[in-house]
């Protein structure tokens, strides 16, 4: 700050004469137009004041009170008026109007600070008001009937000088600062700029190019830095608090309508001399940018591009711990589309979130109340919906929407858990739940009215969903997975890729004449409730339905369809049960499938099942195996037409083999074993054969093979011991064998 001084032997001298007189003061007025008028008023000492009038009807008023002062007035234009009040010390106005009808106030009632006002356009109001401690203020108007208000208010600077760059930041080559700054640029017509700053070293700089702008300021605290650019009819409000601020804004507004509100509140016990909160936004659109954070170290970003008019983003974060950089909370937004609406909710330390938006009309939610979670939200297609809620930490999200009408929420409240859900295709519904630590979850849906729902609760679990169908003539079927798995070390692995074109409904029911609807289909539902269970299954073609149960401990489900019309509906209760089913059909009507049915309940059971089949009228393969009791084996193998096969396993170490072959019609086998270490084998290759076996015994053997025509074969066996052999090659023979006592 530059000061004239006057002192001598004089002054000396007239000082201890009459110190309460005002003494020293310089006062030069000079007035070179019409009609001009000039006060100047001089109570303290040392002060000195300019007034310089020129053109006509100016006026200007300056009163000094206080000690040191110096007021330059410069009026070159017409109806300008200058209104300078300095109660202070050793403070310096200077006043510069050249065009028309400006006003200018300044009161300064502190001490060292400077404000310096230029309106060289017309109709400007500015006022200036400081009374704190090193202020310096700058109000530049170029424009037209724009008004600028700037109060700073400090007191004493325990901190020293800084030297600081124009982001905020400390660093060599920056301005030296004292106290609070303050800078107003208004170059465009119709623009307001409100700057309050209350507190030490407070930066605050606002540059308005467009007609129309309004920027509000309000700074609390030390080492608060603003900085808003203005090139349209923006709205601009930042408010940044605290007993320590160390709060960093950015608004950079080009385009008409834009809003933008920063609310940043620390309280740090010591300086850490960087932006506690830092927070950016760029408008390139008519969009609205919300950000509130309080605590520490928190860092938001919101870019709002061209052409995403009508959006809207909020971001609310709260961090009040603090601590190193790795504990800042961080949102970016990126909205590059329209009418989309984006809100990021953090609270805790060390997260971080980012939505990216380059559709129209979507919403993204994204909340996290814990420490270091990730979560990403990307959505280029229209009018999806997705919602992200974490809790706890260390959880990690992934959501990407690329087609239309899609819905997504993720609900992550355990630890170091981690989620995908893609979906390219429209009008599908993603639900995933993770409570327990260590899950993992992955949903892909890449085709059409798909649903999907994923509930985990145990430790370690991993569910991973494919769904493509890119062809539904039905828009009211809806292909659906649902996994709930409760238990620890679960796996579930679900494949579909068809489309639905059965019109099939009100569920699957045989009752002697089989009848095939599967509703909604295609359809699959794993509930795995356990320790170590696994599934995979995987469905490919249309109208496939796939059911499955878990309920113990080392369960083991692989299931592939392959096909239209498939049906499978697996149960096991017990522990280390094992099934492996494989169906392929490819039909000729509307009504062929390959059916399964398996349930086995007890220890150690083993089902096999492979159906491959041709329909040709009214059904193909179908096989429904139950197994009761301990260590039973059953292995089916269909790969004919039109065959049946059923298996029933009640006793304990039975095992049990169905082979219908390729080449053979209309085949039917019904196994029913309850007795213990039974082996039955049987086999059909023929034509409308039926064999029927009944063990009720204790180490039974049976063996039949039909390779005929119409050949019926019944075996029954009560007793202990027993053997069996029956071989049918010709047509319609009947075979009836009894072993047993009566």
């Amino acid at each position: 700050m530059k000061k004239s001084i006057l002192a001598g032997a004089s002054v000396l001298a007239l000082a201890i004469a009459a110190p309460t007189l005002a003494q020293d003061n310089q006062s030069t007025v000079t007035q070179t137009g019409n009609t001009q008028s000039a006060t100047v008023t001089q109570t303290g000492s040392n002060a000195i004041s300019n007034v310089n009038q020129s053109t006509a009807n100016n006026s200007a008023t300056v009163d000094q009170a206080g000690d040191g002062s110096e007021s330059v007035v410069s009026q070159s234009g017409t109806l300008g008026t200058a209104d300078v009040d300095q109660a202070g010390f050793d403070n310096l106005s200077t006043v510069v109007q050249t065009s028309t009808n400006n006003d200018a106030v300044v009161d300064q009632d502190g001490t060292d600070n400077i404000s310096t006002v230029n309106q060289i356009g017309e109709d400007g109001i500015a006022n200036v008001m400081q009374a704190g401690l090193e202020g310096d203020s700058t109000v530049t108007q170029t424009g037209i009937n724009n008004t600028a208000t700037v109060s700073q208010t400090s007191t004493t600077n325990n901190f020293g000088d800084r030297v600081r760059l124009t982001d905020g930041t400390d660093g060599a080559g920056g301005d030296l600062v004292r106290g609070s700054f303050s800078n107003i640029e208004q170059s465009a017509d119709d623009t307001v700029a409100d700057v309050i700053q209350n507190g030490e070293l407070n930066r605050s700089e606002i540059l308005q190019t467009g007609d129309g702008a309004n920027a509000s300021v309000s700074q609390t605290g030390i080492f608060n830095n603003s900085q808003v650019e203005q090139t349209a009819a923006g709205v601009a409000n930042v408010t940044q608090g605290g007993a320590y601020g160390d709060n960093n804004s950015l608004i950079n507004q080009n385009a008409d309508g834009a809003t933008a509100t920063v609310n940043q509140s620390a309280d740090n016990t010591l300086p850490t001399f960087f932006p506690t909160n830092d927070s950016a936004i760029l408008q390139n659109a008519a969009t609205t940018a919300s950000v509130t954070q309080t605590g520490q170290q928190n860092d938001s970003s919101i870019t709002q591009s061209i052409g995403s008019t009508g959006s809207t983003a909020t971001v609310t974060q709260t961090n009040a711990l603090g601590g190193s950089l790795d504990d800042i909370n961080s949102s970016v937004v990126l909205q590059t589309g329209a009418s989309n609406d984006a809100t990021a909710t953090q609270n805790g330390q060390g997260n971080s979130s980012e939505i990216e938006q380059s559709g129209s009309s979507n919403d993204a939610t994204l909340s996290q109340n814990g420490s270091f979670n990730a979560s990403v939200i990307l959505q280029s297609g229209n009018g999806n919906i997705g919602n992200v809620q974490q809790s706890s930490r260390d959880n990690i999200s992934e959501l990407t929407q690329s087609g239309n009408t899609n819905v997504a929420n993720v609900n992550q409240s355990g630890v170091e858990s981690d989620s995908i859900v893609t979906q390219s295709g429209n009008i599908s519904d993603a639900q995933l739940i993770q409570t327990a630590s260590a899950s993992s979850s992955t949903i892909i849906q890449s085709g059409e009215e798909l649903i999907a729902r994923v509930n985990q609760a145990g430790t370690n679990q991993s569910s991973r969903i494919e769904q493509s169908s890119p062809n539904n003539p039905f828009p009211n079927l809806r292909a659906t997975v649902s996994v709930t798995q409760s238990g620890a070390d679960n796996t579930s692995d679900v494949f579909q890729s068809g489309d639905t074109t059965s019109g099939l409904s009100n569920g699957y029911q045989f009752t002697g004449s089989p009848i095939a609807g599967f509703g909604n289909s295609p359809t699959a539902s794993v509930v795995q409730s356990g320790t170590n269970n696994d599934l995979d299954l995987d469905q490919t073609g249309s109208s496939n339905l796939a059911v499955s149960n878990q309920n113990g401990t080392d369960n083991e489900i692989v299931a592939l369809q392959t096909g239209d019309n498939t049906f499978a509906q697996i149960g096991q209760t017990g522990i280390s049960n094992l099934v492996d089913l494989t169906q392929a059909s490819t039909v000729s009507s509307n009504v062929g499938l390959a059916r399964a049915v398996v349930n086995q309940t007890g220890n150690d059971n083993r089902a096999t099942a492979t159906q491959n089949g041709t329909a040709s009228g009214f059904f193909s393969t179908n096989l429904e195996v139950t197994q009761t009791g301990n260590n039973n084996q059953s292995d089916s193998i269909q790969s004919g037409t039109n065959d049946v096969a059923f298996v029933d396993q009640i006793g304990n170490l039975n095992r049990s083999t169905v082979t219908q072959n390729a080449g053979g019609v209309s085949n039917f086998a019904d196994v029913n074993q309850t007795g213990d270490d039974g082996l039955s084998e049987l086999t059909q290759s023929g034509t409308n054969n039926r064999a029927t076996l009944n063990q009720d015994g204790v180490n039974n053997d049976s063996f039949i093979t039909q390779t005929g025509s119409g050949n019926i074969a019944t075996v029954t066996q009560t007793s202990t011991g027993n053997l069996s052999n029956v071989n049918q090659t010709g047509t319609g023979n009947t075979a009836t064998v009894t072993q047993g006592g009566l």
